[in-house]
């Protein structure tokens, strides 16, 4: 993940992100998008119906890697 935030990130101009059906995002999501945020490069969502917006981040939206493996490991 080092490499990733440290190589590949700055890179990009730009990011979009898919969040979960209750407009949640994982952690590590959630961590790339405040890190282009904060190199002032634009953010956008994709909602789960597939709608493109601004991305305004809100900590409230960011799921712990506990809450992230309780959906992922449901079956």
């Amino acid at each position: 993940m080092d490499y990733y935030f440290k190589e590949v990130l700055p890179r990009m101009s730009a990011g979009r992100f898919l969040s979960f059906e209750d407009c949640k995002f994982g952690a590590g999501v959630f961590g790339e998008a405040e890190f282009l945020a904060n190199l002032n490069k634009p953010i956008w969502e994709i909602t789960p119906e597939g709608k493109i917006s601004s991305l305004s981040l809100d900590n409230s939206r960011m799921l712990s890697i506990e809450e992230i493996r309780e959906r992922t490991n449901k079956n």
